[in-house]
């Protein structure tokens, strides 16, 4: 009995730690990265904060209008498309529809949306927000562009793949090198060709004639008185 009573706490201390752990596998977030790109033009998103929760993607962003005139955010328009191509809606707009954002020239503000994987694999390596429903000035709702999402492990690879594709350039760069060398080696070693060479060697000037001894003077004619 007394080494059931010694057992039973530690037992029950074992089982609030599993619990406990088991509870906060649930409350993980896997973060999510993105750069600040201006979409179609018009409308400049920054992500603020982005992150997978369980089987709910959460995305908090900024976004200014960038044009001369004012445009219209739906943001229950705003989707989330996967690696599969598969374009997820946003889940609080499925149930129930919110004003659109109005934005003049200039104007900015924070538009915050979320996303249900229903099942899907929730280790999401590269992700694309879909900015779509978007008016600028008085045309007609139109999807302007996607912001890349990524997680650390994906930027990781990415960043491999960039080092391994650069080494490997660098690689055959040193290859060529030294036969673009040797070609100009075998440039250097060749004489250079006389100017005229091609049409044969210049001939040489004739010796000037030698000139015989100069004549006397013929004698002179005197006539007499």
């Amino acid at each position: 009995m007394a080494v059931r009573a010694r057992l039973l706490p530690a037992l029950l201390t074992v089982l609030a730690v599993s619990t406990a752990s088991l509870a906060g596998c649930g409350r993980y977030r896997e973060p999510l990265y993105a750069s600040t790109v201006v979409v179609g033009d018009a409308v400049l998103v920054r992500v603020k904060h982005a992150y997978v929760k369980g089987d709910k993607v959460v995305v908090k962003t900024f976004m200014q209008n960038r044009t001369d005139q004012a445009v219209s955010i739906d943001r229950d328009a705003i989707g989330l498309r996967l690696d599969d191509g598969s374009v997820i809606p946003r889940a609080s707009g499925r149930t129930t529809r919110h004003e659109p954002y109005l934005l003049s020239p200039g104007e900015g503000r924070d538009v915050n949306v979320d996303f249900r994987l229903g099942g899907r694999a929730a280790d999401i390596g590269e992700a694309f927000l879909v900015i779509d429903g978007v008016e600028v000035g008085r045309e007609g709702p139109r999807m302007l562009g996607e912001v890349a999402l990524s997680s650390r492990h994906a930027i990781r690879r990415n960043v491999a793949a960039l080092s391994a594709a650069e080494a490997a350039a660098a690689e055959d760069a040193e290859v060529a090198e030294p036969a673009g060398a040797e070609a100009g080696d075998q440039g250097q070693d060749a004489e250079p060709l006389d100017a005229g060479g091609a049409e044969g060697a210049a001939e040489e000037p004739e010796p000037a004639a030698e000139e015989g001894p100069a004549e006397e003077p013929a004698e002179g004619w005197e006539i007499g008185p």
